[in-house]
């Protein structure tokens, strides 16, 4: 084989290996995105919560200072484990 063979087969295989890369990259994302949406899923945001307990958002905030419900903060948004908030309503 020539050099010139040489460095064409080593760019096509670059090549090949750039296209892997990016679809790595894609699929790395999509399992973040999916991730994200489980916990999103999992989780109920303050509006969320008081609609469910029919009541205001500040009553939701007095009952998480007092340890009434439970709660977890995430980059800066208070948020409620669904299941235990469906518990919480269920025995209401």
């Amino acid at each position: 084989m020539s050099q010139e063979n040489h460095v064409d087969t080593f760019h096509a295989i670059m090549d090949k290996l750039r296209v892997m890369e990016d679809k790595l990259n894609r699929h790395s994302e999509l399992l973040r995105d999916l991730k994200t949406m489980r916990e999103r899923d999992a989780y109920l945001d303050i509006v969320e919560t008081a609609r469910l307990f029919r009541v205001e958002q500040k009553t939701i905030y007095n009952w998480v200072c007092s340890g009434k419900i439970p709660s977890k903060k995430l980059n800066g948004r208070l948020l409620f484990p669904r299941l235990q908030i469906e518990k919480l309503i269920e025995g209401k």
